[in-house]
């Protein structure tokens, strides 16, 4: 028995589709609250969500540095 397929009931009769090629539904975008976002960890942090394509809302004693990051709300 091959456990890597399934059958799904509109596909044509002899045809599986491999497990876990569906593509995925677009995750939302999310919003981050981070402390601490001008330097170190919280930097790191605030970076890796912008890259993933979130939004972040960054807190920072000096904000000079949150500076490259600024863009107007959309």
């Amino acid at each position: 028995m091959d456990y890597g397929t399934h059958r799904r009931r509109d596909a044509p009769s002899g045809r599986g589709t491999p497990c876990g090629t569906r593509t995925p539904a677009p995750r939302p975008s999310r919003v981050w609250l981070v402390t601490g976002a001008g330097r170190g960890l919280g930097r790191a942090f605030a970076e890796a969500a912008l890259a993933a394509g979130d939004r972040v809302a960054g807190a920072a004693r000096d904000v000079s540095p949150l500076d490259a990051w600024r863009s107007t709300p959309s």
